[in-house]
């Protein structure tokens, strides 16, 4: 992948660009096979994804992306050459710490009702 390109605009595989936009490319295109979703994980943390690339990777429409940052199950993306982006990390970092919440209170949930409350 180019520095400070969008994946969204990657080159396809053999186009003769760096080695891996070819990786970076497939992980946008096979991102959602049979509900599970590698395609973030497959990318470099550092790698810019525009809400077009972040649907594609999470099998939704870029409408879908956008109403999921209004609902806040997305981080607010930053603007940079004049696209809505984010980078990688900000993606799954957002959504481990949505993920250890959950965990959380359903944590708090199962000691209250072990403890009869």
């Amino acid at each position: 992948m180019r520095e400070g390109k969008a994946v969204s605009e990657i080159e396809t595989p053999g186009s003769g660009d760096h080695p891996t936009a070819d990786t970076t490319a497939a992980a946008v295109d096979g991102a959602h096979g049979d509900g599970i979703i590698t395609g973030l994980a497959e990318l470099p943390r550092d790698a810019l994804v525009d809400a077009k690339a972040l649907g594609k990777l999470l099998g939704r429409s870029k409408r879908s992306v956008e109403r999921a940052v209004r609902r806040g199950e997305l981080p607010p993306p930053f603007r940079f050459m004049g696209r809505n982006q984010w980078t990688v990390a900000t993606i799954r970092d957002h959504l481990n710490a949505r993920q250890a919440a959950s965990l959380r209170l359903v944590e708090r949930r199962d000691q209250r009702r072990a403890s009869g409350g």
